[in-house]
């Protein structure tokens, strides 16, 4: 009876999956304000497989990351800096969400436990992937014609066109990738894919999205160069001429931005940090001494912000911003030495599982997943440098979702050469 429940419970829970990423995907694209509420599909379907089934499956490493920041963001919030307030209402209720957005986390805990039921395997994901990578270049490209790549038209479209920007190329890297083991012609056009969705992103103009490009391109080129050296070449090629369009199209957004980076140095040269880089560095030497006073716990994510303003009435800092523009800073000053371990608990342990299963795993398909894991990671991290990726539901959402999703389905894959790494409910 069990085996026949489990038999039409198997595609159901595949279905359930497939339907949750899509739909997490398109909204993401479309940036239609991605909902938390979407990881009740998996954290339902996971209800749904206990009915009858008593066999987990998770990684120690999955499990850590994904209640790091409930602890050390989430409950330091609640314990110490319960009661903040700010004058601004809009800003109360994302904090709000900010604070609570790490409790949906929890339940891509259990996505190897579903991948394993169901057969939800990486070929399935990578699917999603490239259908999900040529929709956003259908999507973008249709964008910035619309808005004659004009980044002032483009910005109101997006509740923040650069977070979105990190996660479309983060994706995008995935995708090429991935494409270097396609077969022959499948594995030229998506590379050519995935490279024009990169262009159209870079074109929208947030430099903080181009300075993890040329590292995840060497790091591509390094990796492949020997086994698939036309693939690289083609590569190299199809994107040098694309920057090269970039560059001298009419009215080139990269070129404009480039100006915008020289007037911000010689503003800086000036002691003028009214600027975008200035701003970014006056906010992270305040950030710091903010640290200073309560380093154990921080100031509280509101208080900070409510921290900020009072030195910009002041014309200490430029703009009354909502966070520190970089991930360090901000947790460093909003939940002190907490907050950086969760960041460092974030990265080291996606890295070392990404590299550990590039460099010990004689299985080269979870090779390339591990490398695709690495390259993203990567990437998230030098985005992170220059803005806080937390801010927003969506990045956050996207950051945890695709790490996430790709350690489990790396950790379930091994798991299939021995099965009694399950953890057994009674």
């Amino acid at each position: 009876m069990i085996s026949l429940q489990n038999s039409v419970l198997k595609p159901f829970i595949l279905f359930g999956l497939i339907i949750f990423y899509f739909n997490f995907f398109i909204n993401l694209i479309t940036d239609d304000r991605s909902s938390w509420s979407l990881a009740y599909i998996p954290l339902a379907l996971f209800i749904l497989y206990l009915i009858k089934n008593r066999r987990l499956y998770i990684s120690p490493l999955v499990f850590v990351i994904a209640i790091s920041s409930v602890l050390a963001i989430t409950l330091n919030e609640y314990i110490f800096h319960d009661h903040q307030t700010s004058l601004d209402s809009d800003f109360n209720q994302q904090a709000d969400q900010f604070i609570h957005q790490f409790l949906y986390v929890i339940p891509l805990i259990f996505l190897g436990t579903l991948f394993k039921f169901s057969n939800f395997t990486s070929s399935t994901f990578k699917k999603i992937i490239f259908a999900s990578i040529v929709f956003s270049l259908i999507f973008n490209t249709y964008l910035n014609f619309r808005f004659d790549f004009e980044r002032g038209l483009l910005i109101p479209q997006f509740k923040s066109i650069i977070l979105y920007d990190y996660c479309i190329i983060a994706l995008s890297l995935i995708g090429l990738v991935l494409s270097f083991k396609l077969k022959s012609k499948s594995a030229f056009l998506f590379i050519t894919i995935c490279l024009i969705n990169i262009s159209m992103i870079t074109l929208h103009g947030s430099r903080g999205a181009w300075l993890g490009i040329p590292i995840a391109f060497l790091m591509i080129v390094a990796y492949f160069y020997k086994t698939h050296f036309k693939h690289t070449i083609f590569m190299l090629l199809a994107s040098g001429i694309l920057t090269l369009g970039m560059i001298f199209m009419p009215n080139s957004p990269i070129l404009e931005r480039v100006d915008h980076l020289k007037s911000d140095a010689s503003l800086m040269e000036k002691n003028n940090y009214n600027s975008s880089i200035g701003t970014r560095f006056a906010l992270w030497a305040f950030a710091l001494d903010q640290f200073k006073q309560s380093p154990y716990v921080g100031q509280g994510f509101i208080n900070f912000r409510n921290n900020i303003c009072q030195p910009h009435a002041k014309n200490k800092i430029p703009n009354c911003q909502p966070h520190a523009h970089n991930i360090i800073f901000q947790e460093l000053a909003a939940h002190g030495i907490l907050g950086l371990i969760n960041i460092l608990i974030l990265a080291s342990f996606s890295l070392y599982f990404f590299i550990k299963n590039m460099i010990k795993n004689s299985n080269q398909h979870t090779q390339l997943l591990a490398f695709s894991g690495l390259i993203s990671t990567i990437y998230l991290i030098i985005c992170s440098m220059s803005d806080y990726v937390f801010y927003f539901s969506f990045p956050t959402m996207f950051l945890f979702l695709i790490i996430l999703t790709l350690m489990n389905i790396i950790y379930i894959e091994n798991l299939n050469k021995d099965d009694n790494n399950a953890i057994q409910l009674t």
